[in-house]
């Protein structure tokens, strides 16, 4: 299968950021929810009370956690209507786009710099997905995908931010296809 195969399966088209949120299943937060929000952001931040720029380059203007809370929160949160109860999710995976992620993200990060042959990636790709899929099951965790524009504010400030993945609740990457 041809690394586009895998593409097709991810959310936009074009060039784009494509987040992948993972929580365990029902901890998924709303952008009213202050525990699992919490819980996603401290899993998640490496160095939240460090300083980025925001408007100058290298002039560090704003707090990691606060640019986080501003720019992608509003994105990646499950939208909640308090006057009738109703929650709109952002879109959730299948476990066939979960594996493409992991392709593509191999892929792009391989490829390009001429590492790997696209065969090669891909067949890497799927090894790094399956290993992914034995520590955060399906059947346990919820899978999100988010779709930011290339250049949009939310795309600029996510590159910006520094990202840790040692938590068994909680796992959040990107990947940049262009």
């Amino acid at each position: 299968m041809s690394i586009t195969n895998y593409l097709e399966k991810l959310d936009g088209t074009g060039k784009r950021h494509v987040l992948l949120i993972v929580t365990s299943k029902g901890s998924y937060p709303t952008q009213f929810s202050r525990e699992e929000y919490a819980n996603l952001e401290k899993a998640i931040l490496d160095k939240p009370s460090s300083y980025i720029d925001l408007f100058e380059t290298k002039v560090p203007e704003i707090m990691q956690f606060t640019a986080f809370r501003l720019f992608l929160k509003p994105i990646i949160c499950d939208k909640e209507r308090l006057s009738d109860r109703s929650i709109t999710k952002v879109n959730r995976l299948k476990k066939d786009q979960i594996i493409s992620f992991f392709v593509t993200k191999h892929f792009y990060n391989t490829v390009p710099g001429g590492k790997l042959t696209q065969d090669e990636a891909i067949n890497e790709g799927l090894i790094i997905a399956e290993q992914f899929l034995e520590k955060y099951p399906v059947n346990i965790y919820d899978f999100a995908t988010v779709k930011l524009g290339k250049d949009s504010n939310e795309a600029n400030i996510l590159i910006k931010l520094d990202f840790k993945n040692d938590s068994n609740e909680h796992y959040f990457d990107y990947v940049y296809i262009n």
